[in-house]
């Protein structure tokens, strides 16, 4: 016989439940926000080589509302795109 109670389950087997569902919402508020600045590359490439219209590009306007030092550092990281 097993000296471990019936009831007291094995630490693996914590149910998905138990676990705090913030996190799961604070992965997504960071996640978002930062695949949207890094999508900006990516989408000025594809604008360059005429897959996507010039128009698609306006979707990235809201980064010029951004304090100045943060948009230089983020106009760098598109030309890094560039050819």
């Amino acid at each position: 016989m097993s000296d471990t109670p019936p009831d007291r389950k094995e630490a693996g087997d914590a149910p998905e439940a138990s676990r705090n569902p913030w996190v799961g919402w604070l992965v997504w508020a960071i996640l978002v926000p930062v695949l949207y600045v890094l999508s900006a590359g990516p989408v000025q490439w594809l604008t360059n080589k005429g897959y996507l219209h010039v128009n698609f590009a306006y979707l990235f306007l809201p980064l010029n509302l951004l304090p100045p030092d943060i948009t230089e550092l983020i106009r760098r990281y598109i030309k890094l795109w560039l050819p």
